[in-house]
């Protein structure tokens, strides 16, 4: 844009306003599920989940899915980039069936479309 950054509320243009982004210039565009700013990564979406509030998300899911993002990491520092994926689908695929059960709607939303982002970065990665 044509505003220096001094004058510019959003230095790295990608909708979240520098006061909210977490990595302000790092153009997050399409890839910021939960909205911080930041691009989605793996490393990160357990701390997503631990900070989620009881009642959108169960402590019994929540161990579980943490559980498949563990594997999915650990498939990654093994160069299986293939397995982490399909671990992430079995992720995706376990959030869709507690939709609207022990995972609210909203909560389901981010964490599918987060999902997804990372099963992006893994395949261009």
């Amino acid at each position: 844009d044509d505003l220096g950054d001094a004058c510019d509320p959003d230095d790295d243009n990608d909708g979240v306003l520098n006061v909210n982004d977490d990595c302000q210039l790092e153009d997050a565009t399409g890839f910021d599920a939960d909205s911080d700013g930041c691009i989605d990564t793996l490393d990160d979406l357990p701390q997503v989940i631990e900070t989620l509030p009881d009642d959108v998300l169960s402590d019994e899911i929540e161990n579980s899915i943490v559980s498949k993002i563990d594997n999915a990491m650990k498939s990654i520092d093994k160069e299986k980039d293939e397995a982490a994926i399909n671990i992430l689908q079995a992720f995706i695929n376990q959030v869709e069936a507690q939709r609207g059960k022990k995972i609210s709607e909203e909560t389901a939303d981010m964490l599918i479309a987060y999902a997804n982002n990372v099963i992006v970065e893994i395949g261009t990665g």
